[in-house]
């Protein structure tokens, strides 16, 4: 290091912008020197502090940064394009899943990944990652069989949050208040009870979900095991920044008509109608029935993205339509695929014909017309969906398509109907059946 900082931090920056683009075998030391001491010296002139900077400094200063530039000092290269994309990926893994089961067997003896990689054309590490989950998994199931009623609880969770490796915060309050109806009074309840949440979680690090608690502060990962150092860096960005904390999949039963995927996606686009976008969990519903991409994930960093650098007067989740359009062409430093840039555009002009529906009251029917009458990958939205969704989306038009007296229905009462009878339905008074196959309730 020199010892002259600030006069080195400047001359650095000259010489990169001066020699960094020049083939590192063709710098000359002496050539770069006697350029950095005449660079330096021009500096000392003109600053009123300069003559503190003597010219055996100026000699040393030059010199150092001379022999960096030589010795040590190289280019980067740039970085290759990318031979796949994320997308591509995704249609690639569903494409694969749907043909590998005619070739789990052959001949009533199991078919080898490298058979199946030759013949669809793709790696034998794809052919057998489809392999592995067309057969499914045994041993990890007969671990969960195994697990416990809150083990099994927490699983679900975990696999949840994290269906493939990664990480996540959670609150301890929150997982305890699934696990226990009754609240806790006291600290020493709260204590115990969290004692007792660590305990249920630790049969789970035999399927990789791995835990590290501070305070009401839990890091969870799936994969490898965490360090005590990176479990605390993301323990502390959490504490200081509660937005990092994920908030709990609400639990599903998907047999119901009401946590269908399809119908669960609409009732997010009357949410969304009503600017109830900023919801984490509305969105990804939303985003799901959109059909927009195969793998969300890209965006739905990006929405997370907008709530972490939401202030307390100006949310970016607040106007999603100006966030996204600001996202594709890299706002923030944002980088993504051709695809996703894309769908990020689509994604903000569907947002604002949605929300002006809901700004003019328009019906809850008009709003999911409003949504079928987009296109999708290159063809029409209903397209998208196979029959049995088809027949649940048109369900759900005939149940939102009802009249109050005056008029049709608007996004929030149909919302408040849409509640009533989804309780209904769990509690078994219920049925979507007759709208499925008549479009009525008889």
């Amino acid at each position: 290091m020199s010892i002259a900082p600030e006069a080195f931090e400047w001359l650095r920056a000259q010489a990169y912008e001066r020699w960094g683009m020049m083939p590192q075998a063709e710098r000359q030391a002496g050539e770069i020197a006697a350029w950095c001491r005449s660079a330096l010296l021009r500096w000392r002139e003109g600053r009123p502090d300069g003559v503190d900077l003597s010219d055996a400094q100026i000699r040393t200063t030059a010199e150092g940064v001379a022999r960096f530039m030589v010795q040590r000092f190289g280019q980067k290269r740039a970085r290759p394009a990318p031979r796949t994309t994320a997308e591509g990926r995704a249609v690639e893994k569903l494409i694969i899943s749907a043909v590998v089961p005619d070739y789990l067997e052959e001949i009533g003896r199991p078919v080898t990944a490298k058979a199946v990689a030759q013949h669809l054309d793709v790696s034998e590490r794809k052919a057998s990652r489809a392999l592995a989950t067309g057969r499914g998994a045994p041993k990890r199931d007969a671990r969960v069989a195994a697990l416990d009623g809150h083990g099994r609880i927490l699983h679900e969770i975990a696999a949840a949050l994290l269906p493939v490796d990664g990480f996540c915060v959670l609150r301890a309050s929150d997982i305890a208040a699934r696990l226990w109806s009754d609240p806790a009074e006291t600290d020493a309840a709260r204590r115990k009870r969290r004692e007792r949440l660590l305990k249920a979680f630790a049969p789970l690090a035999l399927l990789s979900f791995h835990v590290v608690a501070k305070g009401d502060l839990l890091a969870l990962r799936r994969g490898r095991k965490w360090t005590p150092e990176d479990a605390a860096a993301r323990l502390a960005a959490a504490a200081e920044k509660p937005g990092r904390v994920a908030p709990l999949p609400v639990p599903r039963d998907k047999g119901l008509f009401w946590e269908s995927v399809e119908v669960r996606g609409l009732i997010a686009t009357l949410r969304v109608s009503l600017r109830g976008g900023d919801r984490p969990d509305v969105f990804e519903d939303f985003l799901a029935i959109q059909r927009l991409v195969h793998d969300g994930r890209a965006i739905m960093g990006i929405y997370h993205f907008a709530h972490r650098i939401s202030g307390s007067i100006n949310h970016w989740c607040n106007d999603l339509p100006d966030f996204f359009a600001r996202a594709a062409v890299g706002n923030w430093g944002i980088r993504t695929e051709a695809t996703v840039s894309h769908a990020l555009g689509e994604l903000g002009r569907r947002i604002t014909m949605l929300e002006e529906d809901g700004r003019w009251g328009r019906s809850a029917f008009d709003t999911v017309q409003t949504l079928l009458s987009f296109e999708s990958r290159g063809v029409p939205f209903i397209e998208c969906f196979d029959d049995d969704a088809r027949a649940r989306i048109k369900a759900f038009q005939a149940i939102v398509d009802v009249s109050d007296g005056d008029c049709w229905i608007d996004g929030s009462t149909a919302l408040e109907l849409c509640e009533r009878l989804a309780r209904e339905e769990r509690e078994g008074t219920w049925s979507a059946d007759s709208w499925i196959k008549y479009g009525a309730p008889f």
